[in-house]
């Protein structure tokens, strides 16, 4: 099935890692009991809700270009105002880092579009390179 063009094959651990916000909750005893299915009502509408995203994600354009912003989005601060070392590069900022250098190593191409000096932001990389 794999090999057709319009067939997606989604297997039970990607479904339920996108529930398990609900804990415990997924479980109905009465369902189990009556309908021999062990799934509430809100297990199953979070079920749904994954089911369509992964629709929509498949028939989605593909997206190839991401344009980032410096300041506020790379990092916390204005690195005109602050300098390279004054700007935010707490937790937030760095897991956003990873996430836009992981879709460039998918093959998805980053552009940087700020109203920054080019200087100013070229300093940021070069001082905190990490």
């Amino acid at each position: 099935l794999g090999d057709l063009r319009h067939v997606l094959i989604v297997g039970t651990d990607q479904l339920l890692s996108d529930c398990e916000w609900i804990g415990d909750a997924y479980y109905c005893s009465f369902l189990d009991l009556a309908a021999k299915t062990p799934y509430s009502s809100l297990m199953f509408s979070c079920l749904a809700a994954a089911i369509l995203r992964l629709v929509l994600r498949a028939r989605a354009p593909t997206r190839k270009v991401i344009i980032l912003d410096c300041d506020g989005t790379l990092w916390g601060g204005a690195v005109g105002e602050l300098g390279p070392e004054g700007v935010d590069l707490s937790t937030p900022f760095v897991d956003a880092q990873q996430f836009y250098a992981e879709l460039h190593r998918r093959g998805h191409l980053l552009c940087l579009c700020s109203k920054n000096l080019e200087a100013d932001v070229r300093a940021v990389f070069a001082a905190r390179a990490s």
